[in-house]
């Protein structure tokens, strides 16, 4: 008899089990479509200046398949699991980090932004990696919350209710609702109150400290990509432009020289791209907008075929 109630009890904590997970599966918002491929020559990471900046369509017309995985404000040590999950999804030649999120020295389960984490955990498929990132980077008394949506999304049941008959294949078929490759590109127009730091003041030595643990993942990153045959490249957006970024910028070009990763720091592009703050600055000088973001993938898409960078390391012509 005991025997048979530890059975029952077995059975009835397994039928549990599936039945949250199913139902919180039904209630979280649509995966990204990055997941509808298992082939990236490129893929592009950081915060909402990646996403802002670098346009996969503009790498299509040079023949590189990509995507944009950048998600807003994201810090480092999200990233990495951002990537880790990318690489067991699919197939990656090379990937990109902007690296803005370096200034930044929250540390894993410090408190951040729900919006933050949602914009990471929403747009990522349920994998072991979200439960790690889950594990490792939330305060404790937020992950149960963030895990299972049913117990987060609590009203979404009203929300599915007014769907389309056409969406509820995607709940099973882990398909998102379409976000332009990744990129999302901004329509506004607001020049900086100031203007565009110098030349010389870009170039003149920042006070800059890189965080222990923006150094740790770093090297995690790095590690990342040597272990699974990926090319890392490093990439500065134009704007912010500030003390900081310039710091994150100055500390990069160091790093990236000393483990020979591509380095491109479009701060310093400014006025090769030939930006202009009334027609390419989206919000006062913390994004482009879509006729900046142009301006820099282009020039970043030659970048990446004239060097064969969308290839394998190795693969490309001259490369050991």
């Amino acid at each position: 008899m005991r025997k048979l109630n530890y059975k029952t009890g077995l059975a009835f904590f397994i039928v549990l089990s599936l039945a949250i997970t199913g139902l919180s599966r039904l209630t979280m918002p649509f995966i990204s479509d990055f997941y509808y491929q298992d082939h990236y020559d490129v893929v592009f990471f950081g915060t909402s200046e990646s996403f802002t900046t670098f346009d996969p369509h503009v790498m299509a017309e040079y023949g590189i398949s990509s995507y944009n995985r950048g998600r807003m404000t994201q810090p480092i040590y999200m990233t990495y699991y951002y990537m880790l999950d990318a690489i067991d999804a699919c197939d990656i030649n090379t990937i990109v980090l902007e690296p803005h999120a370096l200034y930044d020295d929250t540390a894993p389960g410090m408190e951040l932004k729900q919006e933050v984490i949602d914009s990471t955990l929403n747009n990522m498929r349920f994998s072991k990696y979200k439960v790690q990132m889950i594990r490792e980077c939330l305060e404790k008394d937020i992950q149960f919350s963030n895990l299972f949506y049913l117990d987060k999304y609590h009203g979404r049941w009203q929300q599915m209710a007014q769907w389309p008959k056409e969406n509820w294949g995607y709940l099973f078929r882990g398909e998102g609702e379409g976000e332009n490759l990744g990129f999302q590109p901004w329509t506004t127009y607001q020049a900086m109150d100031e203007p565009y730091p110098s030349v010389e003041e870009r170039k003149e030595p920042k006070d800059f400290e890189m965080s222990e643990t923006g150094v740790e993942y770093l090297d995690k990153i790095y590690d990342l990509c040597q272990e699974n045959n990926i090319r890392l490249i490093v990439a500065k957006s134009v704007y912010p432009c500030n003390d900081s970024d310039i710091g994150v910028a100055q500390y990069m070009a160091k790093w990236c020289a000393d483990r020979d990763v591509p380095f491109y720091d479009y701060m310093m592009a400014y006025e090769a791209l030939g930006i202009i703050e009334e027609e390419d600055d989206a919000d006062g000088g913390f994004h482009l907008n879509i006729n900046g973001a142009d301006k820099v993938s282009r020039h970043f898409a030659q970048v990446l075929y004239n060097n064969e960078y969308y290839k394998k390391p190795g693969e490309a012509t001259g490369e050991q």
